[in-house]
């Protein structure tokens, strides 16, 4: 019998209103989903960890971190999405013969299948997600149901005709094994090491990227590269690590899942990578990052957040890092309604760059995770405020014909202007083709940078 040990140890988007409304289709359809009426299956899966979640780790690194043992006399696992929507997913099948995966999802099924729920919950609506589990090998086949519904955070399995309630943390587990293909069961054991001595566990690798680390010591034009790792990088000198030595050098980074839930402050999020940084197998950034969500949900591994770390504001850091280029001392001269203008001319012209420009970094830096697909660090693609754009999308403008700016007018405060445009997409995702009026908010950046918009919203 293969024993694995494990450590027992104690998931939503944000999008600003007409901030390209990214992953609004998606998110409507996840909660709309239709389901298959389900194909029963007979045995069961899945763990009620009380407080959380569970690592697993292969054999040969459990004993620096084992508390508690999982055993199995499966050699593999296979789990087929029974569901109607995609959604973040890329597959709908998952089979592994990794230990680590067959021990603990075999183990989650004896445990999970303890005590027979006298709930009754509504298996067809269309918040819940199943999936069929089997597992093979020299004790023959077992299998099951497992009902996972994200949006109330709750897990049945069905298991010979009985149905039994279960945590909520194995459904994001098994959840996660169909976005995160090709994952890496044998983990880094530094990295391993790394997390658990703050108090994280890591279930598998997600992928693992090597990229040219922007001047971190420069704060200037929006680059996300440079944004994003400045940002971190306050969060990793939690812990003592500084990646500022290292601007302007090929670093690789590497994104694992975490199995334990983000801190109770960043509720309702739950799901969270760990991100380590390395520079020639040095470790020299840590951090965890809530992966879709906006950016500053993102925390150190001593789980605070990057205002308890830094001591002030995103914005504070901001006004105080950033060294105005050419642009930004011009724009700096510009009233609120004249940056509008600049901006409509931009994206009517579909110039980035300029239209960056007159947007608050503050509000690209935040969105550089939203909707983000785990394997990658950050968004690759710069998302505009109102422009109607599908999260897939390959460009910036891939989906705008036309932005032409009609009139400019006071709204319900000093720093909203209500906005009408006649703009035309390519295809229809949130926003109606046409005229329509919108507030936009405004706010100043700082003396050195001026007026910026923060967002779009309907009054």
């Amino acid at each position: 019998m293969k024993e694995i040990k494990i450590l027992d140890k104690t998931h939503g988007f944000f999008t600003p209103l007409a901030f390209g409304e990214i992953g609004v289709k998606d998110r409507v359809k996840k909660v709309l989903r239709y389901k298959k009426p389900a194909v029963w299956v007979s045995i069961a899966a899945l763990l009620a960890v009380a407080a959380g979640t569970l690592f697993l780790v292969t054999g040969k690194e459990t004993e620096n971190i084992a508390e508690t043992a999982y055993t199995t006399s499966y050699d593999s696992v296979s789990v087929t999405d029974l569901s109607d929507m995609m959604g973040f997913k890329t597959t709908d099948h998952f089979q592994s013969d990794a230990p680590q995966a067959v021990a603990y999802i075999d183990t989650a099924i004896k445990t999970g299948t303890a005590t027979e729920t006298a709930k009754t919950p509504d298996l067809e609506s269309n918040t819940f997600q199943s999936y069929a589990i089997t597992l093979t090998g020299g004790n023959g086949e077992a299998n099951c149901t497992l009902y996972y519904d994200d949006l109330y955070d709750e897990a049945f399995i069905e298991k010979d005709g009985g149905l039994f309630e279960t945590g909520e943390d194995f459904g994001r587990y098994v959840d996660s094994l169909f976005e995160n293909t090709g994952m890496d069961f044998n983990l880094n054991k530094d990295d391993t090491a790394l997390f658990e001595e703050y108090g994280w566990t890591l279930d598998y690798q997600i992928s693992e990227t090597k990229i040219r680390m922007g001047n971190i010591k420069s704060l200037s034009a929006f680059d996300a590269n440079t944004y994003y790792f400045a940002f971190h990088n306050v969060l990793s000198k939690d812990i003592g690590l500084d990646m500022s030595a290292y601007s302007g050098k090929n670093v690789t980074a590497t994104i694992y899942r975490i199995h334990e839930s983000m801190p109770a402050e960043f509720s309702p999020i739950r799901s969270c990578r760990g991100i380590v940084v390395k520079s020639g197998g040095k470790t020299v950034g840590a951090f965890i990052s809530a992966g879709r969500h906006d950016t500053f949900s993102a925390c150190s591994l001593k789980s605070n957040s990057f205002e308890s770390v830094m001591g002030e504001t995103v914005d504070t850091w901001l006004s105080n890092s950033i060294q105005a280029d050419a642009t930004e001392k011009e724009m700096s001269q510009l009233s609120p309604e004249e940056v509008i203008k600049r901006y409509m001319k931009a994206l009517d012209a579909q110039d980035l760059q300029a239209a960056e420009a007159c947007i608050s970094k503050k509000t690209l830096l935040k969105q550089l995770s939203a909707n983000l697909l785990n394997q990658d660090l950050f968004q690759q693609v710069i998302f505009l405020p109102l422009i109607d754009a599908d999260p897939n999308a390959k460009s910036t403008f891939e989906n705008l014909k036309s932005a032409k700016l009609i009139e400019i007018g006071p709204s319900y405060d000093s720093d909203v202007f209500a906005v009408t445009v006649d703009m035309e997409s390519r295809e229809t995702i949130t926003v109606e083709s046409g005229v329509q009026t919108w507030n936009c908010t405004m706010v100043y950046e700082s003396p050195e940078t001026g007026w910026k918009i923060v967002g779009f919203g309907q009054g």
